[in-house]
């Protein structure tokens, strides 16, 4: 048995009471109605995931700078209540029958995105971690449009059997991080898809390729790989957003972003476009603050 075996063994051994007890989750959420699984979730996750929100609150005050611990911490609690529901709507997702999705979803600038394709070159679709950013995936590919996306593969197996069976349910095609994401993206634009990819974290092993950017009132690590990908192969971008509203609805905003491609790609280039994207999302964290998900997540830099 070699080092990395032993190591996967010893892993999944250290995980598994976790892996238990997300499959007996699992298995009351998706028997549940939609009220009673949010509900339920809520009662469950929000606890476990407090652990985190000493880091949350730290992160947004850095953010933020000058608003008050009062309103961060109003923010904070609210985090915890969408974190859960976006968990509750991923477990629920691969069981939505055809056309489900649809109902739930209120989508905005479809026209672009057809526009965008009858160029022939494919889409660059960029997001971010703000609301469920599943849902733009499934519902595009639900609507015709081919997708394919770049996604970190997750250590415990069974919540990547989990989001396998999201893509296998939608249809849409990943490659992991480190495994051939630049050719799977320039495979995907040569047969005129879409490819789904998110611009604001920094993976690990992907430090390297990643730069400290201006977010908020503190600095960010961020991957500069997504700004890349475009400059390299100069295709139509479009920026994806996804925000709940009411009623555990969704709003999807796909609005086309034309950036000034230069004559070569540099890293100075790529640094430059991920820092546009950055400041457009800081100014959708200042209007949903209490729905992106990476708040627990990252480490930032004060100035």
């Amino acid at each position: 048995m070699t080092r990395e075996n032993i190591f996967r063994l010893f892993s999944e051994v250290i995980l598994l009471p976790a892996t238990i007890f997300l499959i007996i989750f699992h298995g009351i959420v998706v028997r549940l109605n939609e009220k009673t699984a949010y509900s339920f979730g809520r009662r469950i996750i929000v606890p476990l995931f407090r652990i985190r929100r000493k880091r949350i609150m730290e992160n947004m005050i850095g953010f933020f700078g000058t608003s008050s611990p009062r309103n961060i911490e109003q923010t904070s609690n609210i985090l915890l209540d969408h974190i859960s529901d976006t968990i509750v709507e991923l477990i629920r997702l691969p069981s939505y029958a055809e056309g489900m999705l649809k109902t739930k979803i209120d989508v905005a600038g479809i026209e672009y995105l057809q526009t965008a394709l009858s160029n022939g070159k494919g889409v660059l679709c960029i997001g971010n971690h703000i609301s469920n950013w599943w849902y733009t995936r499934a519902l595009l590919s639900e609507l015709g449009f081919p997708v394919a996306n770049v996604s970190n593969r997750i250590p415990v197996r069974v919540i990547e059997y989990h989001l396998n069976a999201i893509r296998h349910r939608y249809r849409i095609r990943t490659t992991y991080v480190g495994e051939g994401g630049r050719e799977a993206a320039e495979e995907a634009f040569r047969h005129n898809e879409v490819f789904s990819i998110l611009f604001d974290i920094s993976v690990p092993g992907r430090q390297s390729h990643s730069a400290w950017m201006k977010f908020g009132n503190a600095m960010m690590l961020v991957d500069t790989g997504p700004a890349m990908l475009a400059l390299r192969n100069r295709v139509p971008i479009i920026l994806c957003t996804t925000h709940r509203t009411d009623a555990h609805r969704h709003q999807i905003g796909l609005e086309p972003f034309l950036p000034n491609y230069p004559s070569s790609a540099t890293e100075e280039d790529a640094v430059a476009l991920t820092q546009e994207w950055i400041n457009l999302l800081v100014k959708e964290i200042h209007e949903y603050p209490e729905q992106w998900w990476q708040w627990g997540n990252i480490e930032l830099r004060t100035k």
